[in-house]
C-alpha cells in the first residue's frame, strides 16, 4: 500500500506481511541519463523502515527539511536486512523458507543491533544479539509473554547474519563479513542436538488413541493423514483440491516443498485414511475453498496455515494425552508396503 505525496517529496509504502517496522520511506537521490534509451531515470533509495506511518512521515519530512547524504555508510542493520531480504526472498521457492528468515529476524528486531550502523558491527555484537534474542508471544494462550530464542533459533539467526553480511561485503558496504568470523558456540550446538533427541515418535498406542477419538476430537483426522502420508505441516496445510487424484493408482496427492527431491512428489493415499481425505475434499467444495484443509470456525479466514496447524496439533495432543510436544512440532512419516513409520524432527 502506497501513500501518495507531492512529486519530489518522497514516498511511503506499507510492506506486506507482519513486520515490526512495515513502513518503508524512499526518496529520489538524483537522476541518471540512460545513454541507450536517451531518457533520465530516477535514482530511488530507501531512507529507512518505521514502526508507524506517523514515524515514517516524520522521518521523511525531517529529511526534506534538512537533507543529508544517504549512502552505504549510513546503512543500519535494519536497513541492510530489508534491502537484502527483498532480493533474497525472490529466489526462495516456498513460504516455509521465507518464514525461517522472517522468524529469525523477529527475534532480534527488539535488540539494539538493528539500529547499529553495519560498519560498526563486530562479532561480539552478533553474539550478544543471539543471546538476547526474544519475541513477545501473540497467540491468545500465552499472549504478552516473553519467549527467548531456542538453540535452533539462535543457529538460524547466525545463518541469517552470515547471508546478510555476504550481501553487504559483495556490494562493498563493509570491508569484511564479521558474521563469518566466528562459529556457533559449542553449548548451542550441544543444546540443538539435545532438543532433537528429546522429540519422541508416536507410539503404536498413541496412534491408536488418535483412531479411537478421530470422530470426537476436531482435527485428529488431519494428524492421521499427516502420519500416514508423510507431509510436513506446511505441505499438509497448503494441499489443493487440484493436487488430489482419487482414481489413478487407488488415489494419490501431489505436493511437497523445501527440497528439490521433495517437490512435486506423488504420495499414495493409504486405504485407512482415504475416507478422511474424501470427507475433507467434499467439505472444501461446500465451503468454496481450493484447499483440502479448512477451519470453518477460524476468526482469520477458513484457510489452514502453519500456525493454525500447530495450534490444532498441540490442542489435539494435549487433549488426548496431556503431553506438550514443544513450541513447533513437525511430524514426518514414511509408508512402505502399508507399514507406517513415524518419527519426529525439530524445525
Amino acid at each position: 500500500m502506497s501513500y501518495r505525496r507531492k512529486n519530489g517529496t518522497g514516498g511511503i509504502t506499507k510492506m506486506p506481511g507482519k513486520r515490526n517496522n512495515p513502513y518503508r520511506v524512499r526518496i529520489t537521490k538524483g537522476w541518471l541519463l540512460d545513454m541507450v534509451e536517451g531518457k533520465s531515470k530516477q535514482q530511488i533509495v530507501t531512507l529507512g523502515y518505521y514502526h508507524t506511518r506517523v514515524d515514517a512521515e516524520r522521518a521523511l519530512n525531517d529529511f526534506i527539511n534538512n537533507p543529508y547524504e544517504i549512502d552505504k555508510g549510513k546503512m543500519t542493520v535494519e536497513m541492510l536486512y530489508h534491502e537484502w531480504f527483498d532480493k533474497y526472498s525472490a529466489k526462495l521457492n516456498g513460504v516455509s523458507s521465507e518464514r525461517t528468515i522472517t522468524s529469525a529476524y523477529k527475534y532480534i528486531s527488539n535488540t539494539a543491533i538493528v539500529k547499529m550502523n553495519i560498519r560498526d558491527v563486530k562479532s561480539y555484537h552478533i553474539k550478544d544479539c543471539m543471546d538476547a534474542a526474544y519475541v513477545i508471544v501473540e497467540c491468545v494462550k500465552e499472549k504478552g509473554k516473553k519467549r527467548e530464542a531456542s538453540a535452533e533459533t539462535k543457529a538460524r539467526i547466525k545463518s541469517m547474519f552470515n547471508l546478510m553480511f555476504d550481501y553487504a561485503f559483495e556490494r562493498e558496504y563493509v570491508s569484511k563479513n564479521v558474521a563469518r568470523s566466528f562459529k556457533i558456540d559449542k553449548k548451542i550446538v550441544e543444546q540443538r542436538q539435545l532438543d532433537k533427541r528429546q522429540n519422541n515418535a508416536f507410539s503404536v498406542e498413541e496412534i491408536q488413541t488418535l483412531w479411537d477419538n478421530v470422530d470426537k476430537v476436531p482435527f485428529a483426522d488431519m494428524l492421521l493423514i499427516g502420519i500416514y502420508m508423510g507431509w510436513r505441516p506446511q505441505e499438509l496445510a497448503i494441499i489443493k483440491l487440484e493436487d488430489i487424484d482419487f482414481d489413478f493408482l487407488g488415489g494419490f496427492i501431489e505436493g511437497g516443498m523445501k527440497t528439490n527431491a521433495g517437490k512435486g512428489r506423488k504420495v499414495p493415499i493409504h486405504d485407512k485414511i482415504l475416507p478422511f481425505v474424501k470427507k475433507r475434499y467434499e467439505e472444501a467444495l461446500e465451503l468454496g475453498s481450493e484447499y483440502l484443509f479448512n477451519d470453518k470456525y477460524g476468526q482469520q479466514g477458513i484457510n489452514m496455515t502453519y500456525d493454525k496447524y500447530r495450534h490444532r496439533f498441540e490442542k489435539v495432543i494435549k487433549e488426548l494425552s496431556g503431553k506438550d510436544y514443544g513450541e513447533r512440532p513437525t511430524v514426518h512419516t514414511t509408508c512402505y508396503d502399508k507399514q507406517v513409520i513415524t518419527y519426529w524432527i525439530s524445525v
